[in-house]
């Protein structure tokens, strides 16, 4: 639609004005060399006020919603105006404000005389205008992205050429912006997404080195290091093809705690909490801490008796943020507290010692029992302590 009113009006000024038909051209030369959004704002208010002749200018960026807009390029203009109209609402009755509330260029021949503008009357005497005009670069079905104003001291009324071809440069500015935006949000995203693969992969690395590390360091023998190394390195695998899927933002906790006691076989098992979502990084942790436990489980405790059952529940601590995680096993045979100690220890004592996750083992007859607590900071951003609690008060209910 708009490319069709561009024909039609070029066809009509290209007998009557030549010259600003060059002007157009000239102007779009400078559009397709501009490479970032601000040129393309400066280069659009130069040439409007060149146009018009001008003596102040500005060109203002509306937000995502249409309702207001602020400054981004301004020419002449006081600081006394940019603090009045740093934000501009739809519902004021300056040229700005109509203009963004109709989507239409306002043009406003002399504001000593138009009722409307009273209440801007003073800001502009400060400043030293009479006329203004306002014409909104528009996009796609009617998305309104920018607004471009000139001002003139003396009462002025732009001539229909002028306007023509001021809609002209605003439509062809505006499918210039509309495609550095896209441009420069798609360059923005890759460069996130390269760090936080970075990031990524650094900390998986490190984890991977400590765990190679500390089972060498407690192996009896090659053949030991290899099988447990192995093991732990599923876990993490398992782990991360879990976050794959999650597009690296979290990872539901039932969901990693099925999967990694899956890893042991047919478990008598029973899993209760609220549906909580924890940080990749919390979710590594998590996973080496539940296999310790399940490899320990297997050897020493419910997973290698007929009768031994496996209970696993969590809860958000209202008060601390933390998550809580009661490991509890029953039916195995006596548990004893250990007399020496391997992987499984260092690794929980050096996870206390970082932070990231706390262990308390209490070796009861009927079964070990092993409370794990997560900092706040495991708990994804997206999960309110308000809705958790809800969804905690809804489990209790039934």
């Amino acid at each position: 639609m708009l490319e069709w009113h561009s024909r039609l009006a070029l066809n009509d000024l290209s007998m009557s004005e030549p010259r600003l038909i060059a002007q157009l051209y000239d102007f779009t030369s400078q559009l397709i060399s501009c490479n970032k959004v601000s040129d393309t704002f400066e280069a659009l208010l130069d040439s409007v006020m060149s146009l018009h002749a001008a003596d102040f200018g500005c060109v203002q960026i509306v937000d995502s919603e249409g309702l207001s807009a602020r400054i981004v390029a301004q020419r002449g203009l006081s600081d006394g105006f940019l603090r009045a109209f740093a934000s501009v609402s739809a519902d004021l009755p300056c040229a700005c404000g109509r203009a963004l509330k109709l989507k239409s260029t306002v043009v406003i021949e002399d504001v000593e005389n138009d009722p409307e503008f009273t209440p801007f009357v003073q800001i502009a005497r400060d400043e030293g205008f009479r006329a203004v005009q306002t014409t909104p670069l528009m996009v796609g079905d009617g998305d309104l992205i920018a607004l471009v104003s000139t001002f003139f001291r003396q009462p002025k009324l732009p001539s229909p050429a002028n306007m023509t071809v001021t809609a002209l440069y605003a439509s062809h500015a505006a499918e210039i912006l509309a495609r550095l935006r896209r441009e420069e949000a798609h360059s923005e995203q890759q460069e996130l997404l390269a760090n936080e693969l970075s990031h990524r992969v650094k900390n998986v690395l490190t984890m991977v080195q400590a765990v190679s590390r500390e089972s060498l360091r407690r192996a009896a023998g090659l053949a030991d290091y290899k099988e447990d190394f192995e093991q732990r390195l599923s876990a993490l695998g398992r782990a991360h093809a879990m976050l794959l899927e999650s597009k690296w933002q979290n990872a539901r906790l039932k969901d990693l705690v099925r999967q990694q006691m899956a890893a042991f076989g047919d478990v008598q098992m029973t899993l209760s909490g609220p549906d909580l979502r924890i940080t990749a990084n919390a979710a590594y942790v998590l996973v080496l801490a539940l296999h310790e436990l399940g490899v320990n489980a297997q050897k020493h405790g419910a997973f290698g008796a007929e009768n031994g059952r496996l209970s696993i529940s969590w809860r958000l601590h209202s008060g601390s943020r933390m998550i809580c995680l009661l490991w509890k096993e029953t039916g195995g045979p006596p548990v004893r507290k250990p007399t020496s100690y391997g992987f499984g220890s260092a690794l929980f004592r050096n996870l206390k010692h970082s932070g990231m996750l706390s262990a308390n083992f209490r070796y009861q007859p009927s079964g070990l029992v092993c409370a794990l607590n997560l900092p706040a900071s495991a708990v994804a951003p997206e999960e309110s302590l308000v809705r958790v609690q809800r969804r905690d008060q809804r489990l209790r209910t039934g």
